[in-house]
């Protein structure tokens, strides 16, 4: 793949989708990267077994902050939380289709940025 700043990454960096905090959120979590300082908080508003919302608030680099983007958007299309919440350890997506659905391959040192919102995502769920 090639570099990590694809123009659909840098798109949702500087334009992110449902960005901001969900007053009316059933679940949330917020997780931070130590290593680099990125925080990402994601907010859920479930009823009759769907994600009938989804946001996040938080600061990061490009690729963290396209990467909740990308996520919330993913989560707001989907038509019912049962494949999410029917296992607690069984994540909405696993790590490489998530990475699969940011269309890049992030460097080790860029794969928690990467990840991060999924495992804020997950932590919202458990």
């Amino acid at each position: 793949m090639d570099s990590i700043y694809r123009d659909h990454i840098l798109e949702h960096a500087r334009h992110p989708r449902n960005f901001g905090v969900l007053a009316d959120a059933t679940k949330q979590a917020r997780l931070a990267n130590p290593t680099c300082g990125d925080v990402c908080t994601i907010y859920l508003k479930i009823a009759n077994d769907a994600i009938v919302n989804a946001t996040f608030d938080g600061h990061g680099c490009a690729l963290s902050t396209a990467a909740a983007s990308l996520l919330t958007e993913h989560l707001t299309s989907m038509s019912s939380v049962a494949p999410i919440i029917g296992g607690v350890t069984m994540p909405c997506l696993n790590e490489a289709e998530f990475l699969t659905l940011l269309g890049i391959e992030p460097t080790s040192g860029r794969l928690d940025c990467a990840l991060l919102p999924l495992r804020a995502l997950n932590a919202a769920l458990k």
